[in-house]
């Protein structure tokens, strides 16, 4: 391998290090909040009333966490009561769906009844963008207030999480890696070509 050949290859490997330390560093400095500062939305300062009411019940739904991010756990709790004089309402029946809206699909749709007007549901959120939840109760025969049923609607935004800092260098350095081992394997190659050249030309021809 020549000294031009050689000085080609380290110069390779070093520009591609140097670009990818440079992107883990602003990937680092951005999750420890050192990147562009955002402006705050107001709209998602403020917790979105999650109740739907009629004359008859009022259904209220609490999200813990309020703002989840990707890796966490969401527990949706639901209760239904008498609009009138607030207690809870028997033996009705939920259908809660959480929909992904930028690919407009359910990611899960549950039905279950509740003795008691309430229910609590748990939910790993993958994917960090705007959802919608949809919930729809109605009574059951038995049910202590015979109401119309109730559709509640309203979103609910997942937090994107970046990977850790020792996971993307990691990354980086597989990179790397396996780019200075096509480019060695290249070098091989190309060599070995001019030597079989070389070869066939001082082979005897056949008489």
């Amino acid at each position: 391998m020549s000294r031009r050949t050689l000085g080609l290859l380290i110069g390779g490997l070093a520009a591609i290090l140097a670009i990818g330390l440079l992107i883990v560093t602003f990937l680092g400095e951005t999750e420890r909040g050192g990147g562009l500062a955002e402006e705050p939305n107001p709209a998602a300062q403020t917790p979105p009333n999650r109740q739907a009411a009629n004359s008859q019940v009022r259904f209220t739904l609490q999200v813990e966490p309020d703002a989840p991010a990707v890796g966490e756990v969401v527990t949706l709790n639901g209760r239904l009561v008498d609009a009138q004089s607030g207690q809870p309402v028997r033996n009705v029946r939920y259908e809660v769906t959480g929909q992904h809206l930028e690919d407009d699909v359910a990611l899960f749709t549950a039905k279950f009844a509740s003795l008691d007007g309430t229910f609590a549901w748990g939910y790993h959120f993958w994917d960090g963008v705007e959802y919608e939840l949809r919930i729809n109760v109605s009574p059951q025969p038995d049910s202590s207030v015979q109401f119309s049923p109730l559709s509640f609607r309203g979103p609910l935004a997942v937090e994107a999480v970046a990977p850790p800092v020792s996971i993307q260098v990691r990354s980086l350095l597989y990179l790397v890696g396996i780019t200075g081992l096509g480019l060695l394997a290249g070098l091989w190659l190309s060599r070995l070509r001019p030597a079989r050249a070389s070869v066939a030309k001082l082979a005897p021809a056949a008489v």
